[in-house]
């Protein structure tokens, strides 16, 4: 179920500490958090193998460095607008 070590302390009334220390737990929960992760993989595959556009996307996104593309206007009238508001504002500090 990808529980963190400390939902499995609190669940089994054991130290996180004590957990950790004990080889056994630590390899069987990296085993297991190995396992829930290809298990939760296997299943947006297969979401996306069913024809679930979103799951589609988002794999696309992941695994092909596929993005979304956003139109960026160049605007540098209002970077001027900022530079000189912040100029301006440095004068009147000095002033006073």
């Amino acid at each position: 179920m990808h529980c963190t070590q400390e939902e499995i302390s609190n669940i089994t009334g054991i130290s996180v500490k004590t957990l950790q220390r004990n080889e056994e737990f630590c390899r069987l929960y990296k085993k297991g958090i190995s396992d829930a992760r290809f298990s939760l993989r296997r299943m947006q595959w297969k979401a996306a193998q069913k024809g679930n556009v979103i799951m589609q996307i988002w794999l696309g996104k992941q695994y092909l460095h596929q993005s979304d593309k956003e139109n960026v206007e160049e605007n540098n009238g209002s970077i001027d607008d900022l530079v000189q508001a912040i100029r301006e504002s440095k004068a009147m500090i000095k002033k006073e």
